[in-house]
């Protein structure tokens, strides 16, 4: 079967897009690994212990806070590039009007980067900020969620790690989140890095993504699989 004319221009166009994205997720995979392999040889003061979320770092995660929305890492080998990386992507997931102003080309880019500057904050990691950027002045919109997302998934899968994105309804506690670590590890057969965020959609429990695979331990599925059960099938 032939494609017609504008059928054709829109492959085209999806194609192009598409190795796009692939060319920035290559990038970012570069230059966080080159900074990975740069603070591997001791704990660098930027790095976030699975044990302990330094204060510091803490306050670094404070681009996820949006509308009661917050974000924290923990994880062994995850360099604060990644832990910006990670709370900008969150915000990005989070917030469609600044989706729309990183993306609007009728704003100019200097205040789009100031857009940035300003919600990341002084203490974000200049790596960080430089890869944060290049994606919006490269006019990458909300593709940047995925080119960050697929990019550190990489990184981490090439340190025999995942990453698990934990919603839940209120913020968890460290002690919370080493169980959760390891529970996870367990479960999943995998050495987990937890991006732990807090979602007030989240009714109880935790919701865990771990690339495509979604564990719903949430109040909400529990009660849903017991109705089905029940033949109810209603909340």
């Amino acid at each position: 079967m032939v494609a017609k004319p504008g059928e054709a221009v829109e492959l085209l166009s999806q194609t192009a897009a598409s190795q796009r994205v692939e060319g920035y997720v290559k990038a970012v995979v570069a230059i966080v690994r080159a900074e990975t392999a740069g603070s591997s040889d001791s704990v660098s003061s930027d790095s976030v212990s699975s044990d302990s979320v330094s204060e510091d770092s803490a306050s670094k995660s404070r681009a996820g806070d949006r509308d009661g929305q917050h974000s924290d890492v923990t994880a062994s080998d995850v360099t604060a590039v990644e832990h910006e990386l990670l709370s900008f992507a969150e915000s990005l997931r989070q917030n469609d009007n600044l989706q729309r102003t990183i993306a609007d080309h009728n704003t100019e880019l200097s205040r789009r980067l100031n857009v940035i500057s300003d919600i990341v904050g002084g203490h974000c990691h200049r790596v960080a900020l430089s890869i944060l950027f290049m994606l919006v002045s490269a006019e990458m919109g909300g593709s940047s969620v995925e080119i960050i997302m697929r990019a550190l998934e990489q990184v981490s899968a090439e340190r025999n790690r995942r990453i698990a994105r934990v919603r839940s309804a209120v913020k968890l506690t460290q002690e919370q989140l080493v169980r959760l670590r390891k529970a996870i590890e367990v479960s999943s057969g995998f050495d987990v890095d937890i991006h732990a965020v807090v979602d007030t959609d989240v009714v109880g429990g935790v919701i865990t993504e771990i690339g495509d695979h979604i564990i719903d331990g949430s109040v909400r599925s529990r009660i849903h699989q017991m109705n089905m059960r029940q033949g109810t099938g209603t909340f």
